[in-house]
């Protein structure tokens, strides 16, 4: 009713083919985790049986909560704190909010800082690249692509660390935190590099 009504100028929906770019993007970084995670012992994933209803069900529901979230975090909250603080003010406040609505869990309250850290930061980027691309279909490509994962396995050893997280999260340990940041930080670099050759074409 609100983005009817106050429809933010930017960032739109977008082309469905960047959806499926960062798709890719999301799927890859959230193997890479695993991967790390999984190298140090620390975590191990299973893939339950797969059959029509089940494959449904997990494609369904990542790409309900991906487009639901990125319409409300990264299309109407971000466009319209960005018209009212500028985008590096909305961006951080989007993010911050983003964090805050996911720590309605059990925990403890480091554990709750840390997630939120982590929450905060995917919030960040899924922002940047929603904003980059005046695309929310980008974003949702890549948090789609995290979702299906986790939506599709689950968890089936979880030793807590600095490094794994706590609660049965890896979002709240280090390995994730260092590679959203650098994912971030390369993302960045490529995308200021590609601007930077068009200008000059």
């Amino acid at each position: 009713y609100f983005w009817q009504k106050h429809a933010p100028p930017r960032p739109k929906w977008g082309k469905p083919m960047l959806f499926l770019g960062y798709f890719a993007q999301g799927l890859l970084a959230t193997l890479v985790l695993r991967g790390v995670l999984t190298g140090l012992g620390l975590v191990s994933w299973s893939v339950g049986s797969i059959n029509l209803v089940r494959a449904l069900e997990i494609v369904g529901g990542c790409l309900a909560v991906a487009i639901i979230e990125e319409a409300l975090f990264r299309g109407f909250l971000l466009g319209a704190l960005a018209q009212k603080l500028g985008f590096q003010k909305g961006l951080v406040v989007s993010s911050v909010l983003f964090a805050l609505v996911h720590l309605f869990r059990p925990g403890d309250v480091t554990f709750k800082l840390a997630y939120g850290l982590g929450l905060f930061l995917l919030g960040y980027l899924l922002g940047s690249i929603a904003w980059h691309h005046n695309a929310i279909l980008a974003s949702a490509g890549f948090h789609g692509g995290i979702i299906l994962l986790n939506i599709g396995t689950e968890i089936v050893r979880f030793q807590p660390s600095i490094w794994s997280g706590a609660e049965r999260e890896p979002v709240s340990g280090a390995v994730s935190l260092i590679l959203t940041v650098l994912f971030l930080g390369g993302w960045k670099t490529f995308m200021e590099r590609s601007t930077s050759r068009e200008e000059n074409i």
